[in-house]
């Protein structure tokens, strides 16, 4: 199975953070989220890797053709250039392929545009018998939502999609008063009711013929929008519940934030074993 990644939005609310790289390669603890979120798949056999880039995509490129030296030490002749890299004590065996997606290309957009390296031969044409899903995911969210549990349901449910939800704790305290102004509640940052999309999507390669057909053209069309108003219009799109982590890493604080959990030791999305 493949995980596909949006990686190439510009990140504005990071402020100068990403001036000078993609959100998606922020540092928690010394690797990128996009390594975070590698190891975190990799821990439920899923190690095919597809990175839709567009701003500052070229540091995406860079860390991952720089990877081995970056992770592992290495021997290099200063004369001749030869280089031989001795392998350390990780299990990252992975398959990372990079695409730049373009710089203002919508999620819909993008996940065309990597059809593709997803289906192979297959690509543009209607799914084929025996073709796999495939997971889409934001690549600067964190989460501990549990993927073979995900994936078991997706193929149970027989969809075309299935997106993963959560009910947040909400920033603010809610107040509940009567006509008078008096107030007759006060919850300190209580937890939503309503269900909201945490991303984790798994798709059947049946969803390329319904991005092809988006009114605006799938370029300027957020996969979120149409294509997801048609699954739901056609009753191709079914909801897995995740009750435990979930953090977009959108604003300096929230990068602070997992930084903190990271260093602690109290990383929810850390379900593999650090060495």
């Amino acid at each position: 199975m493949k995980v596909v990644f949006w990686a190439g939005g510009l990140g504005t609310r990071m402020e100068s953070l990403t001036e000078a790289m993609p959100k998606p390669m922020l540092d928690i603890g010394g690797k990128p989220i996009l390594w975070h979120l590698m190891k975190f798949f990799s821990h439920f056999g899923v190690r095919d890797f597809i990175v839709c880039g567009g701003y500052k995509n070229e540091s995406i490129k860079r860390y991952f053709l720089d990877y081995a030296g970056l992770i592992d030490d290495f021997t290099v002749n200063t004369d001749s250039g030869a280089l031989n890299v001795h392998d350390t004590d990780h299990d990252d065996n992975w398959n990372v392929t990079i695409s730049n997606t373009g710089g203002e290309t919508y999620t819909a957009g993008r996940l065309l545009r990597v059809e593709k390296y997803i289906r192979g031969e297959n690509a543009g044409k209607p799914q084929q018998p025996g073709e796999e899903p495939f997971i889409v995911t934001y690549g600067d969210s964190l989460g501990d939502v549990n993927i073979s549990s995900l994936v078991e349901q997706h193929k149970k449910g027989g969809k075309i999609a299935t997106v993963t939800a959560i009910q947040p704790i909400t920033r603010y305290g809610v107040i509940e008063f009567d006509e008078d102004g008096s107030v007759v509640d006060f919850k300190e940052k209580p937890q939503m009711k309503e269900w909201v999309n945490a991303g984790f999507f798994v798709l059947e390669p049946a969803v390329f013929d319904i991005i092809r057909k988006c009114p605006d053209g799938a370029e300027k069309t957020m996969f979120e929008a149409a294509p997801i108003t048609e699954l739901v219009k056609t009753g191709q799109l079914q909801v897995f519940k995740h009750n435990g982590y979930y953090q977009p890493v959108d604003t300096p604080r929230e990068l602070k934030e997992v930084n903190k959990l990271w260093k602690n030791w109290k990383a929810p999305w850390e379900v593999w074993k650090r060495k």
